[in-house]
């Protein structure tokens, strides 16, 4: 007799290994670094500057209580993406993050400080990681201290601290460069802002007709835009707002 039984058990799923990988990333690179191993010397952008250091720098934890707000952001927002994109695509978007956010955060220091600056810790991959989660669902509420605040409101948050924290330090003769330095910090949150609002961009064309030539990426930008105003200046007109979408 055949064990149907069999073939409905349910089987076991480890779900996000890219989120929880990162995880135990850093609670392993934690203990080396209690255990007196600089690691943060090859991995993060410093003096031993590697070409890797541009991607493996958000592998560096921020201490114990630093990681343990950076893993419980990472899963809540992570752990969403990674479900809903797939990990090889969730894995293909945290690798560019990162390396826009390294980029833009070292041009401001060159332009600003005239030096590379020292690079290590989770909170640009954090920061970019809330962010396109925010747009990505613009009504659901996380915790902070706590506190459910609403997504987009986290964003905003995010992009604050961001500025004003992780900003690139300016010549300190001239004040007002700051405003421009702290700029060249919303890498990552930038990149995850647009990934999220223009995804589809990004899409391959499936079929035989994927390879035949049409407007180029940036013309599609600027048309995303141009329909997007439209739709705007619609919901002005009949005043129809977001919340109808809900």
């Amino acid at each position: 007799m055949r064990p149907y039984y069999k073939d409905t058990k349910p089987q076991l799923r480890f779900e996000s290994p890219v989120t929880i990988g990162i995880m135990v990333a850093w609670l392993i690179i934690l203990i080396l670094q209690y255990g007196g191993l600089h690691v943060e010397n090859f991995i993060g952008i410093s003096t031993y500057l590697l070409p890797t250091s541009f991607i493996t720098y958000s592998l560096v934890p921020a201490g114990i209580w630093g990681t343990l707000f950076a893993a419980i952001a990472l899963y809540f927002t992570g752990k969403s993406l990674e479900n809903a994109w797939g990990s090889k695509k969730y894995t293909i978007f945290l690798l560019i993050m990162s390396l826009s956010g390294a980029i833009f955060f070292e041009a401001g220091a060159l332009l600003f400080s005239g030096s590379i600056q020292d690079l290590a810790g989770p909170w640009k991959l954090v920061s970019g990681l809330i962010v396109a989660w925010a747009f990505m669902y613009p009504y659901e509420r996380i915790m902070f201290w706590f506190i459910p605040v609403p997504s987009k409101i986290m964003a905003l948050i995010t992009v604050l601290l961001e500025y004003f924290i992780n900003a690139p330090q300016a010549n300190p003769e001239i004040r007002w460069l700051q405003i421009f330095a702290g700029l060249f910090a919303l890498g990552s949150v930038l990149f995850g802002w647009f990934y999220v609002s223009y995804q589809h961009l990004f899409q391959k064309k499936s079929g035989r007709n994927s390879k035949v030539s049409g407007p180029n990426f940036f013309v599609k930008i600027f048309r995303e835009i141009e329909r997007r105003r439209r739709i705007a200046e619609l919901k002005k007109k009949f005043k129809f707002s977001d919340e109808d979408d809900k």
